[in-house]
């Protein structure tokens, strides 16, 4: 493990254009904060914060705000590092500028969505914000516009197609954990979850399974969803769906995203407690060659991520912001 976080490590060293938080410099510093923390080793600890500090320069030049890119994910990766005690400031006063454009969005908002990377990714910036400690207990204007406007993304989910199910999924238990709304986004998420479970069955009955299903990552939302919102229903969903599709899926899975199958079968091992999933994480981790295979960026960041956390070096939180669909 410690040999594969050096080779990402060295991977993400190179020029990255890109200033966001999914596939550049801002989750690229997310990964070296904490990589130094493992490491115990300032120099990697510097070098999150140069990267910081370009950030900060390229920023003003930003006209967009979207997710993957822009500034909701940036801001979103600024909370981060303040929460997990990286870097020391007051987001309220460095975010405000976020806010102003961000709520300017989401308040004249219409038209179709495009979740992960538009209006459940401005959800997810909300949903950042208030889960400063500065904020959970705080009322103030910009306290209030945030839920409201967290209402207004609330409302638009029944819209969203089937591509994006794995978003509202993603999404809506933070919602409900806020206890913003809890009884409507409880009735948008398990609307949500219905739809996917018959959409699957129709793609396995028309023999067009899998699709774009994945039973792992449906099972890893819903058993982190049960753990927000202390539900056992959804961790019985996701024990369903591993039971009905994760043997038939095997067969689907690829040597190529073989991080990702090694992880979220760790993930399963510790929520399931099953050995079956422990054996197949160690079998997917040892066909890792990861020097010898091209990787993107973002790729690579949720590679390093992956890597620490089955390494126990750090906990699974970094995927409320790091979508794995």
């Amino acid at each position: 493990m410690k040999q594969k976080l050096r080779i990402v490590a060295e991977k993400l060293q190179k020029p990255c254009s890109n200033i966001g938080l999914l596939q550049g410099k801002m989750g690229i510093a997310v990964f070296f904060f904490h990589y130094s923390r493992y490491l115990d080793y300032r120099d990697w600890e510097e070098y999150a914060n140069q990267l910081m500090n370009e950030i900060v320069e390229e920023i003003q030049k930003m006209v967009n705000c979207d997710y993957i890119e822009n500034l909701a994910g940036i801001g979103i990766g600024i909370e981060y590092l303040v929460q997990q005690g990286f870097i020391c400031c007051d987001t309220n006063e460095i975010l405000e500028d976020f806010d102003n454009q961000i709520h300017h969005i989401v308040s004249c908002f219409s038209g179709q969505i495009n979740m992960k990377n538009w209006i459940t990714g401005f959800g997810k910036y909300y949903v950042a914000r208030l889960n400063n400690p500065d904020n959970r207990m705080k009322t103030s204007p910009g306290i209030e516009l945030i839920k409201k406007h967290i209402l207004q993304i609330v409302d638009s989910l029944p819209y969203y197609s089937f591509e994006n199910i794995f978003s509202v999924i993603h999404f809506l238990p933070d919602v409900i954990n806020l206890g913003i709304d809890r009884i409507k986004a409880g009735h948008y998420l398990n609307y949500a979850v219905d739809r996917l479970e018959t959409v699957v069955y129709e793609d396995v009955f028309f023999r067009n399974y899998p699709g774009s299903f994945n039973p792992l990552i449906a099972a890893v939302l819903l058993l982190r969803a049960a753990k927000k919102n202390n539900n056992d229903d959804f961790a019985a969903r996701a024990l369903h769906f591993l039971d009905k599709y994760e043997l038939n899926f095997r067969q689907y899975l690829s040597c190529k995203h073989a991080i990702t199958w090694s992880f979220l079968y760790h993930i399963l091992w510790k929520a399931c407690n099953r050995t079956i999933y422990q054996s197949l994480s160690t079998q997917w981790l040892e066909k890792v060659v990861i020097d010898d295979m091209d990787f993107d960026f973002g790729e690579l960041i949720n590679a390093g991520m992956m890597f620490l956390t089955m390494n126990e070096s750090i906990n699974e939180d970094w995927l409320d912001w790091f979508p794995l669909y």
